[in-house]
């Protein structure tokens, strides 16, 4: 392995994967690309007090930007509004309450995940 540097500047460990006589070295590296997931839930809030579609700029193809409004840096789940999860009568996925006997999930969630 090799320590080298991207058009960014930013240091990688990577492997030389062409020939050393060959015209152009080239290099392997991991990238680990953050992505909209539209599965997960827009509404859904951070510590910073945002929705996760904050998190991502809708300019540039949903890229993880931080949130817009705050300068936070990643979205991180608050879950101290999701307490009641686990209570008979709440949603298993928000922590709303339900009326109904029979559900586990609210209606809400269960449009937006498609239940």
């Amino acid at each position: 392995m090799t320590k080298i540097r991207d058009v960014f500047g930013i240091e990688h460990e990577a492997k030389l994967i062409s020939s050393q006589n060959s015209p152009y070295l080239e290099y392997e590296y991991k990238v680990v690309q953050r992505m909209y997931n539209p599965n997960y839930g827009d509404n859904r809030k951070c510590i910073c007090g945002h929705s996760y579609y904050r998190h991502f700029d809708s300019y540039e193809n949903m890229e993880a930007c931080g949130c817009k409004y705050c300068g936070c840096s990643e979205f991180v789940e608050d879950t101290t509004e999701i307490k009641n999860k686990n209570l008979p009568h709440h949603c298993k996925l928000c922590g709303a309450y339900i009326e109904e006997d029979n559900l586990s999930v609210c209606d809400k969630c269960a449009s937006e995940y498609q239940i």
